[in-house]
């Protein structure tokens, strides 16, 4: 199938580096697709998203070629042009209509190239302006379309009833995201929803580390609702009980002068090390390296929907083999239950046992290693999500 596949910058930028198992998936299982980045800016900085280069159109959200031809496609039918977009005004908040207005021109665009391109459906990633440019495309160029929703999109509410409403389908990556939209009243009995998985690609063998350095890390950016604070001091509490490990904290953000500052009044710096922000690659090869005992993450809730949805993660730890520690917030317990560790939010001691558990008990540790990695692989193998997601397509097309 011809499927136009839209993202906000994937493969451009640092972000949306858990669409690329999919969208590379896609086109191994045979698929034409082209990806249509609403803001394609910045260079390629994963290594595995080179190989989509030649796949997506380079165009930003708004440029000269961009603005003239919307003009060409507006003065070639300004009353079909208008209904398509006329959704967008019924928002209520400034914030929303302006941000959807500025996607505008390129919607009109991309339904001109879906024309030319023969494009057959339409599937994109985020209920925000990027589903929007998606819809107004959709109405001019009579394709269908689909989109997933992950967690913030949701929690944001961009008219999001109108989009789910319109779509052919769409996708929620967990049970935790459909209830928030049942919540915003924006998800009906009749409406075409369903939980779909964001699925990684699963190494063939893994290596079961459980011997030499113990070394944990959290692999997350240091961001408030990650909860590297309650980490910190979940170390410290070890650190006390003489306990011999290493923490990794491999990420950046907003947070990282708070958090080395509370490492050096804490005194654990001679078990802590900052990566900064670790490529992809790098990343997982650490895992298949066997360097790694176990994942980390001490996410929190902070209320108004601000929490986790299924960290891509935790479910890429778990393919290679690795534990994982989490926290009951947002999706994280649909992804664990009972495969990792699940801790309460914003408790160091509680994060402190669990990293002590695994440190002591090995067999344990291995079981959470063979129940994780059967799990991941019934449910988050992306040649099965994929084909899931192409079926869904074909039958609305």
């Amino acid at each position: 199938m011809r499927i136009a596949y839209v993202t906000v910058s994937m493969p451009f930028g640092p972000r949306e580096t858990f669409l690329i198992p999919e969208a590379t998936e896609l086109i191994r299982q045979g698929h034409l697709l082209t990806i249509i980045p609403r803001s394609a800016k910045g260079h390629i900085s994963n290594r595995d998203a080179e190989a989509l280069a030649s796949n997506a159109v380079h165009y930003p959200v708004l440029s000269f070629s961009i603005a003239l031809k919307s003009f060409v496609v507006f003065l070639r039918c300004p009353v079909r042009c208008l209904e398509s977009f006329s959704f967008i005004f019924a928002t209520n908040r400034l914030g929303h209509l302006l941000k959807n207005l500025c996607v505008v021109p390129k919607a009109l665009w991309f339904a001109d190239y879906i024309e030319e391109h023969s494009i057959e459906h339409i599937h994109c990633h985020w209920s925000l302006t990027t589903a929007t440019m998606s819809m107004i495309a959709s109405k001019l160029a009579g394709v269908p379309w689909s989109m997933t929703c992950h967690r913030g999109d949701i929690a944001d509410n961009n008219l999001l009833h109108a989009k789910i409403k319109h779509a052919s389908f769409t996708r929620f990556i967990s049970n935790d995201g459909i209830n928030m939209a049942k919540d915003l009243e924006a998800v009906t009995v009749n409406s075409n929803v369903y939980i779909g998985r964001m699925g990684v690609a699963i190494p063939n063998d893994i290596t079961n580390h459980l011997g030499g350095r113990i070394v944990f890390i959290c692999p997350a950016n240091l961001l408030p609702v990650k909860g590297h604070e309650y980490l910190l001091k979940a170390v410290k509490i070890l650190k006390d009980r003489s306990l011999s490990f290493r923490l990794l904290i491999a990420g950046t953000g907003p947070l990282m002068g708070q958090l080395i500052n509370l490492v050096n009044e804490l005194n654990i710096q001679d078990i802590v090390e900052f990566l900064g922000q670790v490529p992809h690659h790098e990343l997982l090869k650490q895992y298949a390296d066997g360097n790694i005992y176990a994942v980390v993450l001490p996410s929190v809730d902070l209320g108004d929907n601000l929490r986790e949805g299924v960290p891509v993660s935790l479910i890429e730890a778990l393919s290679f083999g690795v534990p994982v520690i989490s926290t009951r917030t947002g999706a994280i317990p649909e992804l664990l239950g009972d495969i990792g560790i699940l801790v309460k939010d914003k408790d160091p001691l509680a994060l402190a046992d669990a990293m002590s558990l695994l440190l002591s008990d090995k067999e344990y540790r291995r079981h959470l290693v063979e129940l994780g990695r059967k799990a991941v692989l019934d449910q988050y193998d992306v040649q099965k999500t994929a084909a899931d997601l192409i079926a869904r397509i074909k039958e609305c097309n």
